[in-house]
């Protein structure tokens, strides 16, 4: 079996928390996700299969942070421009 690493648990703590913040503040929750990929590259590197797992949640988190800040955008547009 393969060893867990201190990489893979911090990989998956920073994924977990980048969707979180990225829900709610948009462009401000990168910093989680960045984190995720950067410590499950390394874990991935040293044999850990939470490394995997850190990068699969950390790129989805960006993705859902990129979907969600382009729905701010949209909404905030359609508010100034006086649709609704």
């Amino acid at each position: 079996m393969e060893g867990i690493t201190t990489y893979g648990k911090i990989a998956i703590i920073c994924g977990i928390l980048g969707i979180i913040p990225g829900v709610l503040f948009g462009f401000l929750g990168f910093i989680f996700p960045i984190f995720s990929i950067g410590f499950g590259a390394a874990a991935k590197k040293q044999g850990d299969k939470y490394g995997k797992y850190g990068i699969i949640l950390g790129i989805l988190a960006v993705v859902l942070i990129l979907v969600i800040s382009a729905l701010y955008y949209v909404y905030v547009s359609n508010m100034l421009s006086g649709k609704k």
